[in-house]
């Protein structure tokens, strides 16, 4: 046929009807297919399984390192935070935001936050936090990540050398006859505060331990 006897409208409106016929017998392709197949009508598992040792209530696995709980302030002498010499388990709790997670009479511990607090007639007598990772006395387990630190920028797994630049000079050092289950192999005392040392698997000695006690 020649196009040139054909009105152009004609031709404009065949061309898209045309294409449209043709488009009609192509097929869409096939989804790819997935890189880990799942069971039907069930949804691939997300759960990671926690590392050795974070068999505690509440344990927060340090492999992800996490602080939780209100961010405590160690003020040596005085408090952990708004948490103070004379406060009871009760206060504890309450400033905490959440229950311990072992308790006694004489203690209250948060694995997680690798704290505690020693209790004496009802009321708080000493305050204590520690390094990640460290073990926990009682229990097994291994404590969680401290959310605080000293004023003066020290902080737990720091080296002894430099914790000892800003606290200055001990008024005594003692040495363990036994590193003990943190590996402690000095403990520094100072006017309300002592530090203890502990030697890690590499070899260095790092800010393992501190407990406020009563000037």
């Amino acid at each position: 046929m020649n196009l040139s006897l054909v009105p152009r409208a004609a031709v404009l409106v065949a061309l898209p009807l045309a294409l449209g016929c043709e488009s009609t017998r192509l097929t869409p392709p096939a989804p790819a297919a997935s890189a880990s197949a799942s069971p039907a009508g069930s949804a691939p598992s997300l759960a990671v399984a926690p590392p050795a040792g974070f068999d505690q209530p509440g344990q927060v696995p340090t492999a992800w390192p996490i602080p939780g709980g209100p961010r405590l302030g160690i003020s040596p002498g005085e408090s952990f935070g708004p948490i103070h010499f004379g406060a009871t388990l009760e206060t504890v709790e309450r400033l905490m935001e959440s229950p311990c997670e072992q308790r006694s009479e004489s203690l209250c511990r948060y694995i997680a936050r690798a704290v505690e607090f020693h209790l004496k007639d009802g009321s708080v007598d000493e305050m204590r936090a520690y390094r990640a990772d460290r073990r926990v006395e009682a229990g097994g387990g291994l404590y969680g990540v401290f959310n605080g630190r000293f004023r003066n920028g020290a902080a737990f797994n720091m080296h002894q050398g430099a914790v000892v630049e800003l606290f200055g000079k001990p008024a005594r050092v003692e040495v363990p006859k036994e590193p003990g289950v943190g590996g402690t192999v000095e403990i520094h005392h100072y006017s309300g505060l002592r530090l203890e040392y502990d030697r890690l698997a590499n070899g260095n000695v790092v800010l393992g331990a501190a407990t406020i006690v009563r000037p």
